[in-house]
């Protein structure tokens, strides 16, 4: 109960300004139809299209072309302690999804684009992997492909393949590298605390749309870390250093095609 009053109380007023540009009919049609399915919801024919991620997955829902439901897979995860150098521990799917939720009203804050959000959350209803009834997730608008393209760009910062992420995206941009520029600017700023002090913050798992017509909207932000220039979200991620060269090497690459 503490984790949703805080949450509430972080969001109520900037996520409904931060939403006021959503396709409304839309989601209302998303959110009958998820209600009149409710609890025992099949998702196979819910879904017209899924997308699966390591907890949840991302449900385009049948008839509704611009919108998508991020649920569960299952009431209960291990999960990375909340800071560095503890154990997994147990944490549920509603902790996961208002874990989500509070992460990515903190990017917003911070002048970061993200996907759009509706809410409130949707609970009570099956886990996509699991028979249980615990389950419970969220609205979010869906990117179409030929509206947006999705890549996890923390991948290619650690597998080196960066200047392949901008060749790709320069391909099917039409226009407007230069808000894809401004957008990848706006995270990179975000990171940088004091520099002087050596003090960032990661975007852990960073990934999202990048937009045809120009843009990056941010989504899935599984956690924000504060680190060092030579620290990463867990081991195994990129740095602090090693992502800010990557948003370095693609700023400069779009602004050469701008």
């Amino acid at each position: 109960m503490e984790v949703c009053k805080l949450y509430f109380t972080l969001v109520a007023i900037p996520f409904f300004t931060f939403l006021i540009m959503a396709a409304a009919d839309d989601f209302d049609t998303a959110r009958q139809k998820i209600e009149k399915a409710k609890p025992n919801i099949d998702y196979n024919t819910l879904c017209s299209e899924r997308k699966a991620g390591r907890e949840k997955i991302a449900c385009h829902i049948e008839g509704v072309p611009s919108v998508g439901f991020v649920v569960c897979k299952k009431p209960l995860y291990k999960e990375k302690g909340l800071e560095k150098g503890e154990d997994e521990q147990p944490v549920s799917c509603s902790d996961v999804i208002h874990n989500e939720l509070d992460k990515i009203v903190k990017v917003f804050k911070g002048n970061v684009k993200t996907v759009k959000i509706i809410l409130p959350i949707i609970s009570g209803v099956k886990c996509v992997d699991d028979p249980s009834l615990d389950c419970s997730g969220f609205l979010a608008e869906w990117v179409a492909p030929e509206k947006g393209q999705f890549k996890r760009v923390s991948d290619h910062i650690v597998g080196n393949t960066v200047r392949k992420l901008t060749a790709d995206v320069k391909k099917f941009t039409t226009s407007g590298l230069t808000n894809t520029t401004a957008d990848l600017i706006r995270i990179k700023n975000y990171m940088i605390l004091n520099a002087a002090e050596n003090k960032y913050r990661q975007i852990c798992d960073l990934q999202g749309f990048f937009l045809v017509k120009g843009g990056f909207l941010l989504m899935g932000v599984s956690d924000i870390r504060n680190t060092g220039i030579n620290e990463g979200c867990w081991p195994g991620d990129p740095t602090t250093q090693q992502v800010l060269d990557g948003f370095n090497e693609m700023i400069t690459a779009f602004k050469k095609s701008a």
